[in-house]
């Protein structure tokens, strides 16, 4: 085999071998940085440089993921806190149809039944918020300062961070921090100019409910779990 065509198997080989690279990038862009390491020192260069630029515009933009794991993680938590819920009511309903009733207890069980049921609202809340910017997710990527129309849900989801064990919205919060600035990150836990979603904020505030709420949720269990 003479030189001239040892060149042109080489070539052949390159180009079905960036071809390859490149379908196997768009297919699965989670393995980007992998790729990036241990393959593109085995091209020639200017295929090289040209795979990561590629590489780059294809990799989504990181508010776009953690929003998404987000929507899935407050839709996992609201579904095992109403379980939990339906599994207290029935706790309740079963003290409150003993004889005689063991109200203390059914009070005490009432509280957390009723804290449990402002998480599912909040997580609701949070989920829409999430959802929203999720579908707004570029004009954040190419806005220097918050949108106005995205601020309160911006805002309270930072608020709601260090108040729900959803790892992701820890992510989040970081992420708008390190966007638009720690001043609005302090505006946001601060509540200036009164931004934040006023549900969200009543119903995480974790006062205790009161005598009339109480009474109110034992008997709606009544209802629900007459004997």
């Amino acid at each position: 085999m003479d030189k001239s065509e040892w060149m042109c198997d080489v070539d052949c080989d390159s180009h079905r071998c960036i071809a390859r690279l490149l379908l196997f990038r768009i297919s699965c862009s989670t393995h980007c940085s992998f790729l990036c390491s241990s393959v593109s020192y085995r091209l020639p260069p200017l295929f090289a440089s040209s795979f990561l630029a590629f590489s780059h515009l294809c990799r989504p933009p990181s508010h776009l993921i953690e929003l998404k794991m987000a929507v899935s993680r407050i839709q996992i938590a609201s579904n095992k806190k109403a379980a939990l819920l339906k599994q207290n009511m029935r706790e309740i309903a079963l003290l409150l149809a003993e004889d005689p009733p063991r109200e203390e207890k059914a009070k005490i069980k009432a509280e957390a039944l009723i804290r449990d049921d402002n998480m599912i609202e909040a997580y609701e809340i949070m989920q829409l918020n999430c959802e929203l910017l999720y579908e707004r997710v570029k004009l954040i990527e190419f806005s220097k300062t918050c949108p106005p129309d995205l601020k309160s849900a911006i805002a309270t989801l930072i608020w709601c961070a260090h108040r729900v064990e959803i790892p992701e919205l820890l992510m989040i919060r970081k992420q708008f921090r390190s966007k638009y600035g720690k001043r609005f990150e302090e505006e946001a836990l601060e509540n200036v100019g009164g931004v934040l979603n006023e549900r969200v904020v009543h119903k995480l505030s974790g006062t205790s409910p009161s005598q009339k709420l109480n009474i109110f949720h034992f008997v709606i269990l009544l209802m629900l779990f007459s004997f």
